[in-house]
């Protein structure tokens, strides 16, 4: 079982940063499963968490080139560095143990829930539900769905960025 610590209190300002900056993903056309702040014991710092399955399709590089692309001409809000973001995808065992956090049940993914339910580690972040800025109903799409949507996001990228 991992030891729950005491958690870095989330600074001021980033729950409205985070929400700002998942409408601004969508509107380009990058519709997240979930989206929550967490704290990374690694760099010990705040990191922004998005679960989505363009991560499958395009893979990491290709997401964090669309979102430098979008960042850069503006398209994204400059609250939040692109640096800050990590990415998984919803097949995961991170991603899968992210979506079910809706409840203080321990997830049989992997991690700890605290035993009032309003925090949970897994694979060294640490998290709050008061912190999750998004979670959007969750349905498997197919991959021509998928390749589909990405594309739009890549030429609605394209467009802002020109």
């Amino acid at each position: 079982m991992v030891k729950i610590t005491h958690l870095a209190p989330l600074p001021h300002g980033y729950l409205e940063a985070g929400k700002e900056f998942d409408e601004a993903l969508s509107e380009l056309g990058l519709s997240a499963a979930f989206v929550t702040w967490a704290f990374d014991r690694d760099i010990n710092s705040h990191v922004l968490v998005i679960i989505t399955d363009f991560l499958d399709y395009a893979g990491p590089y290709e997401i964090s080139k669309q979102i430098f692309k979008a960042y850069n001409a503006s398209a994204l809000p400059k609250s939040i560095d692109p640096f800050v973001i990590r990415f998984f995808s919803d097949k995961e065992w991170i991603g899968r143990a992210m979506l079910k956090v809706t409840s203080p049940e321990l997830n049989e993914e992997g991690g700890a829930v605290s035993e009032n339910g309003d925090y949970w580690i897994t694979q060294g972040l640490e998290c709050l539900y008061e912190w999750i800025v998004n979670k959007r109903a969750k349905r498997r799409r197919g991959a021509l769905e998928v390749q589909k949507r990405w594309k739009a996001f890549q030429s609605n990228v394209m467009l802002v960025a020109a």
